[in-house]
């Protein structure tokens, strides 16, 4: 029979033959009934059941819901989000082109997603054998203990049974329920809802925010990088929520919460509501995680009770601290004095380490701080400053501990430079000779810009005089023209330098003048020419 729907809302039943039902336009509602029948919904969101017999149906353009019923059917999605049931039988399903729900209840079926994002629903709750289940590559298909297949499938809400099941979940938010046995769930990406049930079971909640629930049995949680719910339900649970702010409720039995760092990295209270709060006091590790019903902590140094930790109470708070000192001085700061602790508790200074090893620090456990310049500061010069830090550890009397950074600003003095004394050998014959005698002085501070601001020439022969470019020349003249070839002399002069920010150092310039044969000249007549020098030394 052949049953053709109108333009309209139609209501179309096959009956007990074998039919070719065509909706058309509009949203139908078709019911194949008996036999083996073909229905195709058309246009419009159509409702459509096959009935028993092996049927065919192509839900068309629109938002269709599709019900094989029993029998071995075909269902094919077409255009737009719909759902298909494959009910009893061997059926297969094409989800077409769009985000379609897919579902089978007891047959061997098959899923193909086909294009879109589609979710498929799988219920092996009867299954005895194990289920391996793989949703990482969903180009593959992953078959059931059953023979049912999926593949182009990227979510998936899948029941099993009493065997050890491996479920990996993929890149979107799945849904697994593993039943009895001792199963093994990882859901890798999305936002995954994992179910143990019986058995002993390993869950992984993998990257996004995971609702994970270990069921009956001795299980084991984890969580990833973001904010998980770890619920150990009943037996003893190993339960670690990993990164991310995680909910960690243990349930019934002894169960233990374990974390990456050592005790004193955390601390432990109560939150307003009664709940525990364990908070990782370093950064980008295990996060703020609310825990309930969980007996036991399992740090990196040793598990201790619940009621240990929370005896230990919050961790102290260390604020920053500022302290100047001048590089000839010594500062003292109570780095105390700005902390606090929540619970009260008397504060101590455990460690304080300074960046730069040129700087001493000493402290008392209660709180006082002396910094110390060392020598490597006198290159500061008036005006300047340098900027550098201590790390402050301080401790409350359960372990807990706060840091801090201490800012150190050490500013500089002027200190006076230091004049070293030259000595010269020229001989008396020397006329100006030039001396740098900024050469061989010292400042110092590093912006120091040395010059010659005076001479003492009070016992002095010769001529001293400050040449532009911050040398002395000194002339002999004929101060020392006495001296014969092999005698010496001395002569000396005081000079002052400055470094323009009041500091001065007085040196004494030495020179040593060699005598030389002095050469006499005079004149005679000349018979031929008149008169001529003649010079003979």
């Amino acid at each position: 029979m052949i049953l053709l729907g109108t333009g309209g809302h139609n209501r179309l039943d096959g009956g007990d033959d074998a039919d070719q039902i065509l909706g058309g336009a509009g949203h139908d509602t078709v019911y194949g009934g008996g036999n083996d029948d073909i229905i195709d919904g058309g246009t419009g969101n159509d409702v459509l059941s096959g009935g028993y017999g092996h049927d065919a149906m192509d839900g068309g353009a629109g938002h269709d819901r599709m019900d094989g019923d029993g029998g071995t059917d075909i269902l094919i999605g077409g255009t737009g989000n719909d759902t298909l049931n494959g009910g009893d039988g061997e059926d297969y399903l094409c989800a077409g082109f769009d985000g379609d729900r897919l579902m089978t209840n007891w047959g061997a079926d098959r899923f193909d997603g086909g294009a879109g994002l589609d979710t498929a629903i799988l219920f092996r709750g009867a299954a005895t054998a194990a289920i391996r289940f793989d949703l990482r590559d969903t180009s593959v298909a992953q078959v059931l203990d059953n023979g049912a297949s999926v593949v182009n499938i990227e979510m998936v809400s899948l029941f099993t049974g009493r065997g050890a099941d491996s479920l990996i979940g993929g890149a979107r938010n799945d849904t697994y329920f593993a039943g009895a046995g001792n199963d093994t769930l990882d859901g890798w990406h999305g936002d995954d809802l994992l179910y143990g049930e019986a058995g002993n079971d390993l869950i992984q909640g993998g990257n996004g925010d995971d609702h994970m629930n270990g069921g009956l049995g001795h299980d084991t949680l984890a969580g990833g990088a973001q904010n998980d719910i770890l619920t150990g339900d009943s037996g003893e649970d190993l339960l670690t929520g990993g990164a991310g702010d995680d909910r960690i409720d243990g349930g019934a039995g002894i169960d233990t919460a374990v974390y990456s760092g050592n005790k004193a990295d955390y601390e432990v209270y109560r939150g307003g509501d009664g709940d525990v709060v364990l908070r990782d006091l370093r950064p980008n590790a295990d996060g703020t995680d609310t825990l309930v019903l969980v007996d036991r902590l399992a740090f990196a140094d040793g598990t201790v009770t619940m009621a240990h930790m929370l005896a230990r109470g919050r961790a102290p708070v260390a604020q920053a601290d500022v302290v100047t000192v001048s590089e000839d001085g010594v500062a003292k700061v109570n780095v105390l004095a700005n902390d606090s602790d929540d619970d009260g508790d008397t504060l101590s200074v455990v460690s304080v380490t300074a960046a730069d090893p040129n700087l001493s620090v000493a402290f008392t456990r209660a709180g006082q701080v002396t910094v110390t310049p060392g020598a490597a500061y006198q290159a500061l010069g008036a005006g300047q400053s340098l900027l550098t830090t201590a790390d402050v550890v301080i401790r409350d009397p359960y372990g807990n501990t706060g840091h801090s950074a201490l800012s150190i600003i050490v500013t500089g003095a002027n200190d006076a430079p230091k004049a070293a004394n030259d000595a010269r050998s020229i001989g008396e014959d020397a006329g100006p000779t030039t001396i740098n005698v900024l050469a061989n002085d010292r400042d110092p501070d590093a912006n120091a810009h040395l010059f010659v601001s005076g001479l003492d020439l009070g016992s002095t022969f010769g001529a001293v005089t400050i040449n532009g470019d911050g040398t002395l020349s000194y002339d002999p003249g004929r101060a020392f023209q006495y001296l014969a070839a092999g005698e010496w002399a001395t002569d000396s002069f005081a000079y002052t330098v400055s470094d323009g920010y009041g500091g001065q150092s007085t040196a004494t310039v030495t020179l040593t003048i060699a005598g030389a044969d002095e050469q006499m000249a005079m004149a005679v007549p000349d018979a031929m020419a008149g008169w001529d020098m003649a010079v003979w030394g």
